[in-house]
């Protein structure tokens, strides 16, 4: 397991719920805006969701990562985080799982989903804090990524929406990297309503 420096132990427990949290409430907003949609969700499909959030998330914060953290600590400490969302989780499973939440499949499931983070959005180059057009091209592809998910692809409501889930949080994850308190709209605890309806046994490529 990689070892990051302790001095950013807490910033990654942090990173980690704020990440949880943020994918968990996305995932409902994006359930309220098409309820005829979500009624047709299978637990698979909402997993499947719940992953296309923190792939973006993995990325924002890869990307913020580079700016906040010594270069030297960079590839540790993202190795460390993809470990700490593992635990974390798995934290969230258990009410609903118990024992069944078994820890091997979730850490194979999060590296799967930060290997296919990086298979789809590392192309698009750009600098995280300005706006430019691969930025927006990236975000456009993450939102039809969504909407392609809630089975109304090109819906131009919850690609907006999805956009504006993901791109909200980029200050908050700063504020994390930084040692700072995130701002209190986008520091809630883990969304465990949400996760606890995911497949009854998580896989490592989220497969039936």
């Amino acid at each position: 397991m990689p070892t990051a420096n302790p001095d950013y132990k807490d910033r990654l427990r942090q990173l980690a719920e704020l990440m949880l949290a943020v994918s968990g409430e996305s995932v409902s907003v994006m359930k309220r805006l098409a309820p005829e949609k979500a009624l047709k969700l299978k637990r698979k499909d909402e997993w499947d969701l719940y992953l296309e959030f923190l792939k973006i998330l993995f990325n924002l914060a890869d990307r913020l990562a580079a700016l906040h953290i010594p270069l030297k600590d960079q590839m540790d400490f993202m190795n460390a985080l993809e470990d700490t969302v593992a635990q974390q989780l798995q934290r969230v499973l258990e009410p609903a799982f118990g024992n069944h939440a078994d820890q091997m499949e979730i850490v194979l499931t999060i590296g799967t989903a930060v290997a296919e983070s990086r298979q789809a959005y590392e192309p698009y180059k750009f600098l995280v804090t300005e706006e430019s057009q691969a930025k927006n091209e990236m975000f456009r592809d993450f939102g039809n990524r969504i909407a392609n998910a809630l089975g109304a692809p090109g819906n131009p409501q919850l690609t907006s929406a999805a956009t504006l889930c993901a791109s909200a949080v980029v200050p908050a994850i700063g504020a994390v990297l930084q040692g700072q308190t995130p701002p209190p709209a986008t520091s809630a605890q883990p969304a465990t309503a949400t996760v606890s309806e995911q497949p009854d046994k998580p896989g490592a490529t989220g497969q039936e």
